[in-house]
């Protein structure tokens, strides 16, 4: 049955499979903003080596201009790697937790199932908007066609009695 009035969402459900893809993310995320910062200082050094050989001066407008737009370039790359980071790191909660609630949901349910072996298969439900909504039917369906409900009249030694009794052997 569905919870309400929830009042605390806790994002993090599987830290081991959400942290990890969040840090591999930044991972690369971090290696991408490193090579194009690396990649901005070799062009602007060989743009000043290439001044300097053509004995233009050093320290003219046209060294300060590039100097600027290197600073300036390298804010905007800095500044573009947090904004993304932040998206990757909400978008990435979000879809991970659609998808890491429902396993520890479903995890939750067969533990209580073992627990309980006697008790009839509930009903399983998800979260509306999970990748797995319509999972819980498909699960509850299948345990009931391995293990159906034990019925109010049966006992094992009845079950016992209309087995030998469907089969032609004597039930004494």
């Amino acid at each position: 049955m569905q919870r309400k009035n929830r009042r605390h969402t806790s994002f993090i459900v599987h830290p081991q499979l959400q942290l990890k893809l969040i840090g591999g993310q930044i991972g690369l995320l971090s290696g991408l903003l490193s090579l194009l910062l690396f990649r901005l200082e070799w062009v602007n050094s060989q743009l000043l080596n290439q001044i300097q050989a053509n004995s233009l001066e050093p320290q003219g407008a046209l060294v300060e201009t590039l100097l600027i737009h290197q600073e300036q370039i390298s804010q905007l790359l800095i500044w573009s790697f947090v904004l993304v980071a932040l998206l990757l790191i909400g978008m990435s909660l979000w879809m991970t937790h659609r998808i890491a609630g429902p396993i520890r949901r479903l995890q939750n349910y067969f533990e209580n199932l073992l627990k309980e072996p006697s008790k009839p298969i509930p009903p399983l439900y998800f979260r509306k908007g999970d990748f797995t909504e319509d999972l819980g039917d498909t699960i509850v369906k299948a345990l009931l066609a391995i293990k159906p409900p034990p019925s109010k009249t049966s006992t094992p030694d009845s079950d016992k009695i209309a087995q030998k009794k469907d089969s032609g052997e004597d039930a004494a």
